[in-house]
């Protein structure tokens, strides 16, 4: 299961590094759950998902071009969290840097939620730059 999460979390990696819903589209579950600290409740359906990402990816996009939002996403895991893959989003807006980590779950065909939960400035993320392999 941690490598359908590896290969799950590089489709997201790339969306968020892209934001291209392309790389995810095809790999969500129709009863996806959603859920973000920019959302009072969690979003479930692969729809309604979709249909909230391409909107946060239009804001973001108009505002990219003037450098006041900047992404970027990167695997690895917090030692906190022993040894789940993760992914740390860093997002700039007006030079405000903030720290998310995003966790996926899945049934081994598709990925069945994604959480994004805000870290602490001060929280320890190692990333990897090549696969992860577990015994």
């Amino acid at each position: 299961m941690i490598s359908d999460n590896i290969y799950f979390l590089k489709q997201i990696e790339l969306f968020l590094n892209t934001l291209d819903t392309g790389f995810i589209d095809e790999h969500l579950s129709m009863d996806i759950e959603y859920s973000s600290p920019a959302l009072s409740m969690a979003i479930i359906n692969k729809n309604n998902v979709m249909q909230y990402l391409n909107e946060v990816i239009r804001i973001i996009k108009k505002y990219m071009w003037s450098n006041k939002i900047l992404l970027n996403a990167s695997i690895g895991y917090l030692p906190s969290m022993q040894m789940q893959p993760c992914i740390e989003l860093i997002q700039m807006i007006n030079n405000d840097r903030l720290r998310f980590i995003v966790l996926a779950d899945s049934d081994g065909i598709f990925i069945t939620e994604i959480n994004i939960f805000k870290i602490p400035k001060t929280a320890e993320v190692i990333y990897c730059e090549q696969d992860i392999f577990f015994n």
